[in-house]
C-alpha cells in the first residue's frame, strides 16, 4: 500500500514537472520570438474610408509604393472611436457614422527613427503634396492591402472630418473599384437621360434634309452639264479665229477712243454733219 502511494506521488511529480517545463518553454519562445514585436517602436496613423473595405482585416499589410511598412491595427466605425460626437450637430454624427476608421501601425525604421515633431512635420508636408492611402486589391483573390502613394492633391480631396484625429492623419483616396463603379454609374445615368424618341426624330429629319439636298444637287449638276454642252456647241459654231476676234476688239476700242476725243474737241458734231465755219471778224 505504501509503495502504491509512493508511485502515485512520483507520477504527480513527473506530471507537474512536465507541465512546468512546458510552460517555461512556451514563455521562453514568446520572449525570444516576440520580444522584437513587444519592444519595437511603432507609429500609429489613422485614416477614414467612405467606401467598402472588403478584404481588409486586422493584420492586413500596409505598403508604400509596394514596400511593406506596417499593418492594420484596428478597424471600427468612426462614430465608435469618437463617441463625444453624440453631443454635436446631427450632420457631423452622420459623417462619422458613414466613415470606416482604420488605425495603422507603421514599423518601418524610416518613420520610427524620427522624433514625433519631425514625423509630424514630414507627414504634413507629404499630405499637402498628395500623400494618400488607397485600398488596393491583390490580383483576383479578393485579398486587399492598403497602399500609400503620392497622387494629384487637386483631384484627390481629403474626406471632410469634424473632429481632431487622435493619431497622425493621412487622408484616403477612392479605390480603383470605387472609381470604376462611379464612372459606370454616371455613364448609365447619362444613358438613361437620353431622349431616344427625340434622337430618332432628329435623325429622320436629318436624313430627309440630306435626301432633299442630294436631289437639288443632282438637278443643279444636270443643269450645269447642259449649260456646258450649250457653251461647247456655241463655241464650235464660231469660225472666227481667236486672234482675229481680239484684233477686231482692239480696233473697235481704238475707234471709240478716237471718237470720244473728237467729240470733246467739237461737241457740235453731234448735231451737224460737219464742223461749223470759222467766224469772220469783219462781219461782226
Amino acid at each position: 500500500m505504501l509503495m502504491k502511494n509512493e508511485n502515485k506521488e512520483k507520477s504527480y511529480f513527473k506530471l507537474g514537472l512536465f507541465i512546468l517545463i512546458g510552460l517555461i518553454l512556451i514563455v521562453s519562445g514568446l520572449i525570444i520570438f516576440g520580444a522584437g514585436k513587444i519592444f519595437e517602436r511603432t507609429v500609429n496613423v489613422e485614416t477614414y474610408f467612405d467606401e467598402s473595405i472588403q478584404g481588409i482585416t486586422k493584420g492586413s499589410p500596409v505598403k508604400y509604393r509596394g514596400m511593406r511598412i506596417g499593418y492594420v491595427k484596428e478597424i471600427a466605425f468612426a462614430s465608435e472611436v469618437y463617441k463625444d460626437l453624440n453631443n454635436k450637430d446631427i450632420n457631423e454624427i452622420e459623417i462619422a457614422e458613414n466613415y470606416i476608421y482604420v488605425k495603422i501601425a507603421i514599423i518601418s525604421p524610416f518613420f520610427t527613427q524620427m522624433t514625433e515633431r519631425e514625423l509630424h512635420s514630414m507627414l504634413e508636408r507629404r499630405v499637402s503634396e498628395g500623400l494618400r492611402i488607397k485600398l488596393t486589391m491583390q490580383g483576383l483573390t479578393g485579398v486587399a492591402y492598403l497602399e500609400l502613394n503620392v497622387v494629384d492633391p487637386q483631384r484627390n480631396i481629403p474626406l471632410k472630418i469634424t473632429w481632431q484625429p487622435k493619431n497622425f492623419y493621412i487622408p484616403s483616396t477612392p479605390s480603383m473599384f470605387k472609381e470604376l463603379t462611379e464612372n459606370m454609374q454616371n455613364f448609365f445615368n447619362e444613358f438613361k437621360a437620353i431622349n431616344f424618341q427625340q434622337l430618332l426624330n432628329n435623325i429622320s429629319i436629318f436624313i430627309e434634309s440630306a435626301q432633299h439636298v442630294a436631289k437639288k444637287t443632282n438637278i443643279l449638276l444636270n443643269k450645269s452639264d447642259h449649260l456646258i454642252v450649250e457653251i461647247d456647241r456655241t463655241v464650235s459654231h464660231i469660225n472666227v479665229p481667236l486672234e482675229m476676234m481680239l484684233q477686231n476688239l482692239q480696233i473697235t476700242s481704238d475707234n471709240l477712243r478716237s471718237f470720244s476725243e473728237q467729240i470733246k474737241r467739237s461737241p457740235s458734231q453731234l448735231l451737224r454733219s460737219s464742223s461749223p465755219p470759222p467766224l469772220d471778224p469783219g462781219q461782226l
